[in-house]
């Protein structure tokens, strides 16, 4: 699975835009165990990246982190977008990774893609 964003391309959004892009970590005995990159706007919070070693699986370190982040840092926003659960340019649905999203009480949402040529 190829990320959207290179890493120079991250460091240049996060340049343009310092006060919208946070990475939220999770750690044990000071190591990273899990984390997720949020792009935020006024209204919502959207995890681009997300990723958990073995061990902070074992921990259920992500469950703590999107706890903390849903229920404390971003209370107050309208949305928080886990984004898409879908592979293959949408036409493959990765149920175990909606079935994680909907376990915070995410619902899935279609969008319908068009093209336009000009």
């Amino acid at each position: 699975c190829k990320p959207v964003h290179t890493i120079e391309e991250i460091k240049q959004l996060k340049c343009a835009f310092p006060n919208n892009i946070r990475l939220f970590v999770a750690k044990s005995e000071g190591r990273i165990v899990a984390g997720t990159l949020i792009y935020e706007t006024e209204q919502v919070a959207h995890a681009q990246y997300i990723a958990a070693s073995d061990e902070g699986r074992a921990i259920g370190a992500l469950d703590g982190l999107f706890c903390h982040l849903i229920t404390e840092v971003f209370a107050e926003k309208r949305h928080f977008d886990f984004g898409i659960s879908t592979e293959q340019g949408g036409h493959y649905l990765n149920e175990g990774l909606a079935f994680q999203k909907e376990g915070f009480g995410a619902r899935t949402t279609c969008y319908d893609m068009y093209a336009i040529t000009l």
